[in-house]
């Protein structure tokens, strides 16, 4: 086989391989809380979710989801299900998925 088959082969190939990527979801593209994109997101299923010292965006999806923001000014969105978030240290804004979600600020555990 001659290099030009293989040659028009490879470069094929990598650019499918480049479109698929490229339509590859990203983990945390599609989901804002409160306006801000998710630095942090769970999943459908029941979830604890651990912030870090900076500022985090965390959003829980579905499931019962305890959530701990720790430091940073963090931004907690619940989601479906019965969840359960704390912001602990920092200025933080947190909205359940409904009205019997309890919001406090508590010390998350170390």
């Amino acid at each position: 086989m001659s290099k030009g088959p293989v040659l028009r082969l490879l470069v094929v190939a990598s650019l499918l391989g480049g479109l698929l990527v490229g339509m590859a979801p990203s983990a945390h593209a599609a989901y804002f809380c409160l306006g801000k994109r998710a630095t942090k997101v769970g999943t459908a299923a029941d979830n604890t979710i651990y912030g870090t010292a900076r500022a985090d965006v965390i959003v829980g999806l579905g499931g019962s989801d305890t959530i701990y923001g720790y430091g940073g000014n963090d931004t907690i969105c619940g989601g479906d299900g019965d969840d359960n978030p704390s912001g602990d240290e920092g200025n933080d804004n947190m909205i359940g998925d409904k009205a019997t979600t309890p919001l406090r600020e508590v010390r998350a555990p170390t």
